[in-house]
């Protein structure tokens, strides 16, 4: 049996009940975000790519495209198709509900030039 004071307590410390979503409540909005990675591998297929980010450790994830998606490299308009492994790349995109990311800025991004290996 509890004690009056312990079961006031157990009570004052439970969460609040979370309220059900209403029919007319307005759909959370998608998380936007900007990340810098190198192409691991790209799906043609599902017009996706495969990235590993900088951070430390490094993440891998999956980024899909849409119609929407726009792709540039040095400054002017690029196609998906011209995205390669190795690519470095900078995206904007955005997450839905089920974290999927879809980008919506693709921005191919040059390679700094291979240091020269001293001679020996």
């Amino acid at each position: 049996m509890l004690f009056p004071a312990a079961a006031a307590l157990l009570v004052a410390l439970a969460p609040p009940p979370t309220p059900a979503p209403s029919a007319d409540a307005a759909p959370a909005r998608p998380r936007t975000h900007l990340l810098v990675a190198d192409v691991l591998r790209v799906d043609a297929r599902r017009r996706a790519v495969q990235v590993k980010t900088g951070d430390t450790p490094p993440v891998e994830m999956q980024i899909l495209t849409d119609v929407k998606t726009r792709v540039t490299s040095g400054g002017r308009t690029a196609r998906f198709e011209d995205l390669k492994a190795g690519d470095r790349v900078a995206v904007s995109c955005t997450d839905d509900a089920a974290g999927a990311h879809t980008a919506r800025l693709v921005v191919i991004r040059p390679r700094p030039p291979a240091s020269p290996t001293p001679a020996s």
